[in-house]
Order: C-alpha cells, then structure tokens, then sequence
C-alpha cells in the first residue's frame, strides 16, 4: 500500500508535465526531465541508505512530505525554474519511497512467504502507474491541471497518513 501510494501521483510529473507547461507557455520542458532524471538517478542510490540510518517511519514521512508539497508547488509554477525545483524535490521522495518500501517489504516478509511478498510488492508500481495515469487524466478533464496537481498533493498527504496510521509496524 505504502508504495502504490507515493508512486500514484507519478503520472502527472513524468507525463502530464508536458501538457500542463505547454498550457502555461513554458518552453524547453527537456530540461525538467534533465533534471529530474539526473536527481532520481543520482538520489536512488544515495537515500537507500537513509532510512537504514533514520528509519524507515521517518523517512516515509519525509517522502510524502517532500512529494505533496511538490506537487502542491508544482500546480502554481510560472516558469521552467518553478517546475524544475519541485519536481527535484518530487524525485527525492519517490527515490526514498523507493528504497525504502522495498525494505520494509523485506523485512516484514515471513521467510517461507517472501517470494509471494515480494510479487505483491512488485504489483504496486506498474498498478500505481496505470491507476495514476487514469486519476490524472480524469482530474484534467474535469477540473484542469492546477487542480489536478492539489488534489494529487492530498492524495500524497494520504500516504502521509497511512504511514502515521502504522507506525507500530515502522520503525
């Protein structure tokens, strides 16, 4: 559940990006992806090891924090630069997201039972994907994309809950 809900908002900064800077006159939207891509490429394996040192509660909280007050900021960008630092910002928590559901997926896997955990958390990134992907373009379609960026920040700060609402199973 933890990582279908901070990679579910992934459809509106990897695809609708494009469509919503277009709508607000900003060019060269290349250099957003530049950016984001180097920043989960770089960031992925450094903050594996964050929530090893931090634990895994704190560094949930921190992705879906980073992740909803991204998308929130990304919703009244102007410029190229306005969408480039909260997508960064994006990419930080999702790449700690990342690391840090498989772990806890890991660890909390009965040994017999890792091979059936591990398939069900593999499920939830494409799944998050294609539902993400639908939540966006049904959000566009009926309330547009500044609105569609504020509701997916809720949807974050839902992660954020349900990582408050388990937090006896994360430590």
């Amino acid at each position: 559940m933890l990582s279908f809900a901070s990679h579910v908002t992934f459809p509106a900064v990897a695809s609708f990006l494009v469509l919503y800077a277009q709508e607000i006159g900003i060019k060269n939207i290349g250099w957003f992806y530049v950016a984001t891509g180097t920043t989960s490429l770089i960031a992925r394996p450094m903050l594996g090891k964050v929530s090893d040192r931090i634990g895994r509660r704190r560094a949930l909280l921190a992705c879906f924090v980073f992740q909803a007050v991204a998308l929130m900021t990304l919703a009244f960008a102007t410029n190229l630069i306005a969408l480039i630092i909260p997508g960064t910002l994006y990419m930080l928590g999702l790449a700690m997201a990342s690391a840090t559901t498989l772990a806890i997926a890991m660890e909390q896997a009965k040994p017999e039972r890792r091979g059936r955990a591990m398939a069900t958390f593999s499920i939830a990134l494409p799944l998050s994907n294609g539902v993400g992907a639908l939540i966006c373009g049904g959000l566009v379609q009926w309330i547009g994309y500044v609105w569609m960026y504020l509701v997916l920040a809720c949807i974050a700060t839902g992660g954020l809950v349900v990582t408050i609402a388990n937090r006896s199973h994360l430590k």
